[in-house]
This record gives C-alpha cells, structure tokens and sequence, in this order.
C-alpha cells in the first residue's frame, strides 16, 4: 500500500494506525455480532471488540 500510495499518505496510515487496525476488526466482526444476538458468540465478540480497544490505548501508552 505505501508503494502504491507513499509512505504519508491516508490510506498507508489507515491500514498501519493501531487505532485503525481496532476499528477494521471491529467493522467486520460487529455484523456477526449482531446476528448472534444474546448468546455466548455475542459474548465473546464484545470480549474481542474490548480488547482491541484495549490494544489501541496501549498503543498509544507505549508509543
């Protein structure tokens, strides 16, 4: 992507931001989510969802 688009540009950073890479999983794990409904799959999807959010704010602690 960098090659394509250079090393500053927005979708470089997008795809490399740790915040980002949080929201990228989240976006493709929310719609199962809520397909699943109250279960344990749910369950564990919002377990996921808090640990990537975890992981960016830790990110930013340790940057």
């Amino acid at each position: 992507m960098a090659d394509h688009f250079g090393d500053e540009s927005r979708p470089a950073y997008l795809v490399t931001c740790g915040w980002c890479t949080g929201i990228w999983a989240s976006a493709s794990v929310v719609p199962l989510a809520y397909l699943a409904g109250d279960t344990t799959v749910f369950q564990a999807v919002a377990m996921v969802l808090t640990l990537s959010y975890l992981a960016g704010l830790a990110s930013t602690w340790l940057d």
